[in-house]
């Protein structure tokens, strides 16, 4: 080989390992850095009426992304954080933001981002003799107990 493809080759390796190098750093800032200030500073907190069981407990900036990339976390995540206090009896996302159970407050960060405060009432949870006993993937069919 001749010195021309000798430094042709030794500067698309270069240019190759810098590249790869670039792109790992940029996946580790963004994942390090712009998520934690995207979704850095949510709380959920229970409360029974007036008196307060959990207040402002921090939800990590992981979660959080995980919570605003899909729904289904959202409900598994609250009925974990209620589980020790209370069991509840309907759906805490979609029936619990119509009964006013789950009450979510939205506010925008500083400069970019979302903070969700979320706030479960167990005053307003039904009581387990009002339970739903169809099952909607059923139609009418009761659910044997």
């Amino acid at each position: 080989m001749t010195n021309v493809w000798i430094d042709f080759l030794i500067g698309l390796l270069t240019n190759f390992v810098f590249q790869v190098l670039a792109v790992l750093f940029a996946i580790y800032f963004w994942d390090r850095y712009v998520n934690k200030w995207f979704y850095d500073g949510s709380t959920v907190s229970v409360v029974r009426g007036d008196t307060i069981i959990l207040s402002a407990r921090s939800i990590g900036w992981r979660k959080s992304k995980d919570i605003a990339d899909d729904d289904s976390d959202l409900s598994v995540f609250l009925k974990g954080v209620v589980s020790p206090y209370e069991w509840i009896n309907c759906d805490i996302v979609s029936d619990g933001r119509k009964s006013g159970m789950l009450v979510e407050k939205k506010e925008r960060q500083k400069y970019f981002g979302e903070r969700y405060d979320y706030i479960i009432d167990l005053a307003k949870n039904p009581p387990k003799e009002q339970q739903e006993k169809t099952c909607p993937d059923l139609g009418d069919k009761e659910l044997s107990e």
